[in-house]
Parts: C-alpha cells; sequence; structure tokens
C-alpha cells in the first residue's frame, strides 16, 4: 500500500512493514531505496543468506557514487561494521573462500592486514598483495612464513634481482652444508642443486656484468661438478679478486681435501728454496701438483678466513661495523644459513636441526610461525665452538699427512722441502697448542708432533751437513719456526740426572745458532737456564751473543768458545745418555780453528784452509761476521788476540793428535753417537786430518813431517782414500824435507779428494811456493762473499763429507773411493806467481753423447744438434792438450754440457761450436 500509494516518499514505513512481516530482502531494498542504510544493512545481516545481497547494495553505492558528504561517515562506519561482521561469521565457520569477498571489499589495505594478520591468515594475506602487486609486502610476508624459494620468486617478480640472487644462494648454501646427516663439510649433493645455481646465475645477469661474475664464481664454488687441484685453485683466486670470502673458504678446504685424501707419494718434495712462496704454490696447484709447501699455503688460507670470522664473533658488541666487520659478518651468515630479524639482536635460523647448533642452542630457539629465531650471542657461540672444533679436527689431519710425508727417506734433491715440513709441522702443532683451540685428548697427540719435529729436524739439517750440501741452511734457520723449533728443542733434551741440557743435543745446537748468528734474549735465558750460570757453555753464549750484537769481544768469545770445547771433551762420555758426536764436535773446532786463524789476518799474515771449509765458514754468518770486523782497521782492537789464536789453535791440534792416534777410542765415539745423520768414522779420520794439516801451516803449531811419521805409525792412513794417503806418505821419501815442498804435496793431496787447498792472505813466508795447486786469495776479496762462492764452491759433494760405500780391495776388505776431479767452471785460479793456470784434464764423463760420422766413430771435436731443455746459460767442459809444434792448449773432447732452464735452445750448438772453433783457429794462428 505504502509503495502504491505514496511513492518514494513512505519508503522507509513501506522498509518497517517488510521487517515486520521478516521479509528480510524486501525490506533492505526498500531501505536502500529511502537512503536508510543502517536499517538495509541491519536487514542483510538478520537475513543469514542476504550477507552476499549486501556486498552487493555496497557495490551498487559505490558504482552510482550515491553516497552524500553528510552522510559519508556514517555510511563509512556502517559498510565497515558491515563487512567485518560478514567476514568474521564466514571466518568463525571455516568457510573461508565466501570469506575473501567481504575482505576484498575493505575500506583499505591496512584494515585487510589487520583482520587478515590477526586471524593468521596469512596464506590468504600474500595471495591478496600478490594480487594487488604489492610484491615488497609478499616478500616480507613469504619471509616470515620461512618460504625462502618463495620468497625469490616474488623478489624477481619486484624486479628486486640481486636480492632475490643473494637469497636463492643462500638457500643453496644451507642445502648444501646443513641438510640431513651434514655436519658442514663436505657440501652435499641434492637434484635442484644445478638448476638453483643455473636460476642463480639467470637473475645475476639481470642487475650487472660485475655482480653476473661474482655470483658465477661462487655457483662454481658451489657446485657438484669434480674438480681439479688447477681448477679448484682458480676459483680461489677468483674469489680473492673478488672478494668473495665464501668462495675462498670454499676452495681452500676443497684444496684441502684434495691434499689430505692422496698418499705422501703423491706429493712432489724435490724442491728448493722459494717453492713455498705463495706464486710458486700457486703455480704448482696449476699445474695439478702438490707439496707439502701447498698443503701448507691452502691450511694458512683457510685457518686465516676462519681466524678472521671468530676475531669478528668475539667483538661484535661496538658502536658499528666496519667494512671489514661487515664482510666476516656477512660470510658468518651465509655458512651457518643465517637471516638477521629486522633490527632486534635475533637471527632466523633457516635449518634448525644444523648440526651446528649445540643443545644449549637448539634449547634457546624461539618458534615464530614457520621461523625459528635465535639471539645474536647465542648463535655466535655455537659458531664459534664449531668452528674451533673444524681448526683443531683439519688441523690434526694435516699434521698427520705431514708426518707420513717426513717419514720418507731423504735424498739430495729432497732434504729442503722435508725439513721445511717439519718446520711447518711445528708451526701447525704450535697453533693447535694454544687454549682456544686444543682438545681434550689432543694434548698427548700433539706432544708426540712436538717429538717428531725435534728428531727429525736436527737429523735433516746433520744430514745436509754431512753431505755437503747446505747451500740453502740459512734461509731455512733464518725462518721464525726454526728459531722457534731450536728454542723450543732443549726442554726435551735434559739429562735425567741434573735436568741439565744433554752434550750432543747442545752441540747440535750451538751448530745451527753459529751458522744462522742468532742469539736473543730470551733464547739465551733459556740455554743458561739449562747449562748453568757458571758453566764453560754460559761463557761462550754470553760472550757470542755480545759479539753478535757488538762485534767485540772477539778475544772472549775465541777464548770461552775453546774452554767449552775442552771441558766438553773432558767429560767420562761413555756415561753419557747423548754425547755430542765426533762428526759435531769437529764441526765446532773447524769453526773455533777458522775464527782463531782468521785473526792472523790483521797482520797481513796469511792462513791455510781447505775449498769446503772456507765455502762452509762463508755461510756460517757468525764467521762472516768474525772476519769482517777482524778486517776492519778502525775496529776496536781486543787484547792479545793473536796469542788466544795460537792457544786455541794449540788446544785443537792436541786434540786432533790424541784423537788420531787413539783410533779405537774414535771409533767407540762414533759408535755411542751413532744416528742416521751421524758422520761415519772414516769421515770423521779424513776431517781430523784434513783440519790439522792446513792449522799448522797456518799457526805454526809443528812439523809436518813428525806429524806424518806419528800419523802413520798409528796406521791413520790406512782408512784414508787411496790416493790422498799415497801423496801424503810419499812426502817422507822426498830428499828434502822443506816446508814448500810439504805444502806442494798436501795441495796436490786435498785436490785427489776434490777439496784444493786455499790460501788466503799476502804470505810473505817461503813455505808457499811458487806452481801451488791452490787457490790464491786476498784477504780483500772475502768482501765479495758472492765472487768467492763462484770460484770455489763445489758441484759435486767433496770427498771429505761423502758417506757412499766404499769399494773393496782385492783382499775383501773396504777401500775408500778414489773421488773423480769434478771440471772447474769458474775462472781459474791463480799461480803464487800471478800467473794462470790451467785445470788438469777433468775425469767426468761426457754427458751427452756426440755424434758419430760415416763410418760410425766419435766425432771428438764437433757439436751438433739441440739441447734436449730449454736453456739460459750453458758450460761446457772440455780436455784439452798440448800441440808438439807450438806448444799451445787446445780442445780435444767436450766432456760435460750443463744448461738452467729459461729459453729456446734450437741451434744452441751449432752458435757454441762457432766459438770453438774460432778459438781453435786463434790459437793454431790461421
Amino acid at each position: 500500500v505504502y509503495t502504491q500509494k505514496c511513492g518514494i516518499s513512505r519508503l522507509e514505513e513501506a522498509g518497517d512493514c517488510f521487517a515486520r512481516a521478516e521479509c528480510w530482502s524486501e525490506a533492505a531494498e526498500m531501505f536502500l531505496k529511502a537512503k536508510c542504510y543502517t536499517k538495509c544493512f541491519s536487514m542483510c545481516s538478520k537475513g543469514k543468506q542476504l550477507y552476499n545481497l549486501g556486498l552487493q547494495f555496497l557495490q551498487q553505492l559505490e558504482e552510482e557514487h550515491s553516497l552524500e558528504n553528510s552522510k559519508s561517515l556514517e555510511v563509512s562506519a556502517i559498510r565497515t561494521k558491515y563487512l567485518d561482521n560478514c567476514a568474521q561469521h564466514y571466518f568463525e565457520r571455516g568457510d573461508i573462500k565466501n570469506m575473501m569477498p567481504f575482505v576484498k571489499a575493505f575500506s583499505s589495505m591496512d584494515h585487510v592486514r589487520v583482520f587478515l594478520n590477526s586471524r593468521n591468515l596469512i596464506d590468504e594475506l600474500l595471495s591478496l598483495e600478490m594480487e594487488m602487486g604489492n610484491f615488497l609486502e609478499a616478500a616480507g610476508i613469504a619471509k616470515h612464513k620461512g618460504d625462502v624459494l618463495l620468497e625469490v620468486d616474488i623478489l624477481e617478480k619486484a624486479d628486486l634481482f640481486e636480492d632475490a640472487t643473494r637469497l636463492l644462494l643462500l638457500h643453496i648454501i644451507v642445502g648444501s652444508l646443513w641438510s640431513s646427516n651434514s655436519r658442514g663439510w663436505p657440501p652435499k649433493r641434492y637434484a635442484e642443486k644445478a638448476q638453483f645455481l643455473a636460476k642463480a646465475k639467470e637473475l645475476a645477469k639481470k642487475v650487472s656484468e660485475c655482480f653476473y661474475c661474482f655470483v658465477c664464481v661462487e655457483a662454481d664454488a658451489l657446485s657438484d661438478v669434480n674438480k681439479s687441484l688447477s681448477s679448484l685453485n682458480c676459483t680461489l683466486l677468483e674469489g680473492r679478486k673478488c672478494a668473495n670470502l665464501l668462495v675462498e673458504l670454499v676452495a681452500s678446504r676443497s684444496i684441502l681435501d684434495v691434499h689430505l685424501q692422496s698418499r705422501a707419494s703423491g706429493y712432489k718434495i724435490e724442491l728448493g728454496p722459494g717453492s713455498e712462496d705463495e706464486n710458486s704454490c700457486n703455480d704448482m696447484l696449476a699445474s695439478n701438483q702438490m707439496s707439502p709447501q701447498t698443503l701448507f699455503y691452502a691450511w694458512n688460507h683457510w685457518k686465516s678466513i676462519i681466524i678472521k670470522v671468530l676475531s669478528h664473533l668475539c667483538h661484535t658488541d661496538g658502536p658499528e661495523l666496519n667494512d671489514y666487520a661487515v664482510v666476516y659478518e656477512d660470510l658468518f651468515a651465509k655458512y651457518f644459513g643465517l637471516r638477521k630479524d629486522g633490527e632486534g639482536d635475533r637471527y632466523v635460523v633457516l635449518n634448525m636441526n644444523a648440526s651446528w647448533l649445540s643443545n644449549a642452542g637448539r634449547n634457546s630457539l624461539q618458534q615464530d610461525g614457520n621461523r625459528c629465531l635465535l639471539g645474536a650471542s647465542e648463535c655466535h657461540s655455537c659458531a664459534q665452538c664449531f668452528w674451533m672444533n673444524e681448526l683443531s679436527s683439519v688441523g690434526f689431519s694435516v699434521l698427520k699427512k705431514l708426518e707420513s710425508i717426513v717419514q720418507i727417506s731423504p735424498k739430495p734433491a729432497s732434504w729442503y722441502t722435508l725439513v721445511r715440513t717439519v718446520l711447518i709441522i711445528h708451526e701447525i702443532a704450535k697453533f693447535l697448542e694454544e687454549p682456544q683451540f686444543s682438545m681434550p685428548k689432543g694434548s698427548m697427540k700433539l706432544r708426540s708432533f712436538f717429538v717428531l719435529c725435534g728428531c727429525r729436524f736436527f737429523e735433516l739439517v746433520f744430514l745436509v751437513w754431512r753431505d755437503g750440501t747446505k747451500g740453502s741452511l740459512s734461509r731455512v734457520l733464518d725462518s721464525p719456526a726454526a728459531y722457534g723449533l731450536i728454542a723450543d728443542s732443549l726442554s726435551a733434551n735434559l739429562r735425567p740426572a741434573n735436568k741439565k741440557l744433554t752434550y750432543g743435543h747442545l752441540g747440535r745446537t750451538t751448530m745451527l745458532l753459529l751458522h744462522a748468528a742468532q742469539l736473543d734474549e730470551a733464547l739465551l735465558s733459556r740455554l743458561l737456564q739449562y747449562l748453568g750460570n757458571n758453566s764453560e757453555w754460559a761463557g761462550f753464549f754470553r760472550y757470542f751473543k755480545r759479539f753478535l750484537d757488538s762485534g767485540r769481544d772477539r778475544s772472549s768469545l775465541i777464548f770461552n768458545f775453546k774452554l767449552a770445547l775442552e771441558f766438553t771433551l773432558s767429560v767420562k762420555w761413555k756415561d753419557e745418555l747423548d754425547y755430542i758426536s765426533p762428526g759435531c764436535y769437529v764441526g765446532l773446532m773447524e769453526c773455533l780453528g777458522f775464527l782463531a786463524s782468521s785473526c792472523l789476518l790483521v797482520q797481513n799474515d796469511f792462513m791455510c784452509c781447505t775449498k769446503s771449509l772456507l765455502v762452509n765458514m762463508l755461510e756460517c754468518r757468525t764467521s762472516k761476521a768474525f772476519i769482517d770486523t777482524c778486517q776492519v782497521s778502525k775496529s776496536s782492537p781486543d787484547s792479545d788476540l793473536h796469542g788466544l789464536a795460537h792457544l786455541s789453535g794449540r788446544f785443537i791440534y792436541e786434540t786432533i793428535i790424541t784423537i788420531l792416534t787413539t783410533k779405537h777410542m774414535l771409533q767407540e765415539w762414533v759408535d755411542k753417537t751413532s744416528c742416521p745423520s751421524s758422520t761415519s768414522y772414516r769421515a770423521v779420520l779424513l776431517r781430523l786430518v784434513v783440519t790439522l794439516y792446513p792449522l799448522i801451516l797456518t799457526l805454526s803449531l809443528g812439523k809436518c813431517y813428525e806429524v806424518t811419521r806419528n800419523l802413520v805409525r798409528n796406521e791413520v792412513f790406512k782408512d784414508l782414500p787411496l790416493e790422498f794417503s799415497k801423496k801424503i806418505q810419499d812426502a817422507l821419501k822426498m830428499r828434502s824435507h822443506t816446508p814448500s815442498n810439504f805444502i806442494r804435496v798436501l795441495a796436490d793431496a786435498l785436490a785427489s779428494i776434490g777439496d784444493h787447498m786455499v790460501v788466503i792472505g799476502s804470505p810473505k813466508s817461503p813455505v808457499i811456493c811458487r806452481n801451488l795447486n791452490a787457490y790464491m786469495i786476498s784477504k780483500e776479496d772475502l768482501h765479495d762473499v758472492p765472487k768467492i762462492m763462484a770460484l770455489l764452491r763445489l758441484e759435486e759433494p767433496s770427498s771429505v763429507k761423502q758417506e757412499t760405500p766404499l769399494p773393496e780391495k782385492s783382499d775383501g776388505s773396504k777401500r775408500p773411493e778414489e773421488p773423480s776431479s769434478v771440471k772447474q767452471e769458474t775462472p781459474l785460479p791463480e799461480k803464487s806467481d800471478g800467473s794462470k793456470r790451467p785445470e788438469e784434464p777433468s775425469s767426468v764423463k761426457q754427458e751427452i753423447p756426440l755424434p758419430e760420422n760415416s763410418n760410425g766413430s766419435k766425432l771428438k771435436n764437433v757439436i751438433s744438434g739441440n739441447i734436449p731443455v730449454n736453456v739460459e746459460l750453458v758450460k761446457i767442459g772440455i780436455s784439452s792438450r798440448k800441440k808438439k809444434s807450438t806448444g799451445v792448449l787446445v780442445p780435444v773432447e767436450v766432456l760435460k754440457v750443463e744448461g738452467s732452464r729459461k729459453t729456446d735452445s734450437t741451434g744452441i750448438f751449432d752458435t757454441l761450436w762457432k766459438k770453438l772453433d774460432t778459438f781453435l783457429r786463434d790459437e793454431q794462428g790461421q
């Protein structure tokens, strides 16, 4: 009736009538037309099936813009309340599908987020954000959900390619290192990894070329592809170049694994000085070769990264992170799969079951939906514990591998690497001994490595010393590791009765300290502790340090050196557990004798020695420094230096004579102190004789002929090299027993064993005869060590040092082997009259076959073809003869060709022969 009679004026009353009749839809429609919005939506709410009708009414009103300004606030409130009620109604019934249209109709996204978040409807909110194009908000929701791959996809849609790439790489790292049953290394293989890595590269390409390279290097490091040492080292270097610490860490650990999984026989140990340098190690790895140095290189690189991160974790309470701290923080978070939780002091742990989490850390995890949160301090504590255990575990594995290498029997070409390996073991063991890295049961294991180092180091060094191949010994002894090992070895070599240093280790230590010319206050203090302040050796070491510090007190140094050696010889050595070996004692006497003899150079006298001794003394920094101070005219004079020189020489002379005339005691001494690096009885005997004669000549200590008769009576020469013995004994048959005749015989005898005599200074005595088979060196030339070394350096070890088996005589007894005369390839020594003396023909056989002529005979004076190695410098040894017609020396046969690997050798023989051919024509006057 109202609608028919009254039109639109009475629509509200019509709605009331419908409402009283519970005709809710008709009532709602009437109220809508009457603009009674409160009553309209009230009717839609009362009719539970009319919720969607109310939603249609709202959409209709919005489309028609029919809301009056005066009523907009009222309608907005009504609208909000109605939509909330409807959405809540469906939510309570679990009908999310029918709920969402009402949520979407909310007036703002903030309202939508509050409603859905309060009811934990995260997936619905995520879908709605994506639908609305709110990708950043959607990514935040995915992060809160803990769905990394979903977050990556959303970030990609948001064009945040760098963030997406970094997150995807983090997901790959977590899957590789911390998946089920993984303990952080080695990286696990899984099916999707290759696909994920390819996706990361694809995303990175959209950022920049630089970032793409950064990601490619990291992807290569994480890939499951089997890699060679060469490719791993390339990855390591690329990681360093682009400052990617994770790549460096993974690559260096992978290189370590290859080394640890390889047999000791696969390591290259025939290497010399410089092989431990970083460039050399990189070159070896690039060639897929391993050595103890490359293992140490990889260990140091891996260890240094971890140490820096550990240091960062211990100092994270600073006000701000600097650039370096940011890098280490990034590596820490990436390796353990962590993400910062906003601005809070917490991390999101991507894998709560990861083995790096300790029980305490796992118990401290806080659940936040699907995420696990852990406080920064707990994270740092767990990471520190994990990495310190890793350092200890891997460190012991490295030590065991190096131990197997250092037990390899040494050869001349491998001694340097083996000694370096011992020092590496000592250095790593010292590192693992630090409290923060030591394991409960690790101290005993470490002790065994320290014992190994102490024994093997001195054994190898003195093998080198014995064999006369110690050209690079100074480089080894210069290292802090060697000095530290020497210092640490003292406490392990004490006599049980009085806890004083054994004489054997005292001798070994003294030899090395003299050679290196090193002694600081700390080591001196330890030596005095283990020697006693009033002992003869304590006095020597005090003056030794004073001489090293100031270059003064030479006389006190010599005097106390002599007292120490004299005291050591007076000990009842048969009762000693570790007595000084004869080889070591003779070496110290040689040093004392050389120091004493060099004092004479101050007064323009001369001194005699052998080539091998001079080489040794010039390599020994203490004796070299002593010579230098003797030659400096303005240096402070020491009191009675000349008298002390003769006193020390007399002591050495009497000691050697005593030993030589009681050979059975020497044999017992050698047997008691025998070890792998010991000098043999015959070698000690020869060294004593070779030391004795030049000392007598230099210091005028006796008559050489009388000494020789004494040695003959005691059958000393019977155990010496045959040619040497024959030449010395033949001196007794000469009619004229003059000193000059004997020195000529001695020079020839020394030459026969490859250890030529050397005369230093400006001898005025008639003892030094003309045409002497010896090197004549002025004392001024001693300043130029490289020049002297070039002249004197033995190409082959002298027989004085040789320990090769002796050939048998015809009666079956052992006879010293006659050494070959090594061809001199240095400038010819001068005769005593200053003229050049030609070398005697070498007995060294040719090493490169000479070509044959048409009838098959060797063409002795023709060189042709190419040397089969790259060369920079070629040395040619030739034999010569005098032409009867002219008396001119001409080359007869090429005996030896040596080359160093540097440049191309094509045509080198032709070039060399042209030079020799020219030489022939000139000498023949053609």
